[in-house]
């Protein structure tokens, strides 16, 4: 262990006593705060928790993720913390990965923290931050892999899928597309696995054998990640739709929504709204039953939560946009410079954003 990680270690140590975010947060002053609580009166919002990670000399805090119960933060040295989303508490800091190595993002399954490292497929503790496994590939992964409780789905940067049994970890069988394409998302349960293309292939086959059950083919480059939500299967195309798909079987779209632009972004989804950012256009919503246009937010780069009758919307240079959602009308605009990173949270009315430095915030409404 480094100097560095011996300080980290320590630092953290002192963190995990502390009883809880709040009382962490009243320790600090205001030039401490990373919005001025005065700023979010306007929007009917105030600070849940406070937490400034213990990022070292020189690190800086690149990404975060939120996966169910806990927001990680990864920073620029591949150092992942992993913070109880609701109270803001340490849950746990580790050395994901050697400093330069490119860290997609994570999934969870089952009881493990999925993650493509370099050309490793690894499984995380997400109570501790331990590898469960570790398993080195020959080939460059394509995107991030997907599993469900029997297997693991690897996509390469050849254009085929290894299936690989979780149990013991031994390949069982590949599959590839019609054209070979490189792989651009592959999603996973127990009753489907789909994955998609450069070619604009989207391909459903079993969890446990190369059957292929239906294939739609879109008109451009499938964007990743695939989405799915019940029986619905969103995906955006540089064709520049959005398609939402049948995943039993999707011989043809339940629609199809043109946003005269191509897209480059995955879409979100809630469960009234399917949120697609637009390139020039802003963030637009799109009712998820009809497939309509129902409001849009030039400049809007994603969603950040939802309440009921309204919708969060995170804007270019760090501005906080309050829409009322079903009438398709702006409430209210904070200016929540300098946090200029976020995670989306597509279940709650809980907004997560932070900045380069380490300081994490969780905003909610007060009404």
């Amino acid at each position: 262990m480094t100097a560095i990680e011996r300080g980290r270690t320590l630092l953290l140590a002192a963190i995990v006593t502390c009883t809880g975010a709040l009382p962490c947060l009243s320790r600090q002053t205001k030039t401490d705060e990373l919005i001025w609580p005065r700023l979010l009166e306007r929007a009917n919002l105030e600070i849940r928790w406070q937490h400034d990670l213990p990022l070292v000399k020189s690190e800086s805090l690149n990404r975060l993720f939120l996966i169910e119960d806990r927001l990680y933060a990864l920073t620029s040295q591949n150092y992942l913390f992993s913070l109880n989303r609701n109270s803001g508490g340490m849950v746990f800091g580790t050395s994901l990965a050697a400093p330069g190595l490119v860290v997609p993002g994570f999934r969870l399954y089952d009881d493990g923290l999925i993650a493509a490292i370099g050309n490793e497929l690894v499984e995380i503790d997400p109570n501790t931050g331990q590898r469960m496994l570790s398993r080195g590939v020959d080939f460059g992964l394509s995107c991030l892999p997907a599993g469900n409780t029997s297997f693991f789905y690897i996509p390469g940067a050849d254009g085929r899928i290894r299936v690989i049994r979780r149990s013991d970890v031994v390949k069982l069988f590949e599959v590839a597309a019609p054209s070979r394409s490189s792989i651009t998302s592959v999603i996973a349960s127990d009753d489907l696995v789909v994955f998609s293309t450069t070619a604009g292939e989207v391909v459903a086959i079993a969890p446990d054998s190369p059957k292929r059950l239906w294939q739609f083919n879109a008109g451009g480059r499938i964007i990743g990640p695939l989405v799915r939500d019940g029986r619905m299967i969103l995906a955006a195309s540089e064709d520049t739709y959005v398609y939402n798909l049948d995943a039993k079987p999707a011989t043809r779209p339940i629609w199809k929504h043109q946003t005269a632009a191509i897209l480059n972004k995955a879409p979100r989804v809630t469960r009234q709204y399917v949120y697609q950012y637009v390139n020039t256009k802003g963030l637009t919503a799109i009712d998820k039953v009809a497939g309509t246009l129902v409001w849009q937010v030039p400049d809007g780069l994603d969603i950040l939560a939802e309440a009921p009758g309204k919708a969060y919307v995170f804007k270019e240079k760090g501005e906080l946009v309050v829409m009322d959602s079903l009438a398709g009308k702006k409430l209210y605009s904070v200016n929540v410079t300098p946090a200029s990173l976020y995670a989306a949270n597509l279940t709650d009315s809980k907004i997560y954003l932070a900045d380069k430095k380490g300081r994490v915030v969780c905003l909610r409404p007060t009404r």
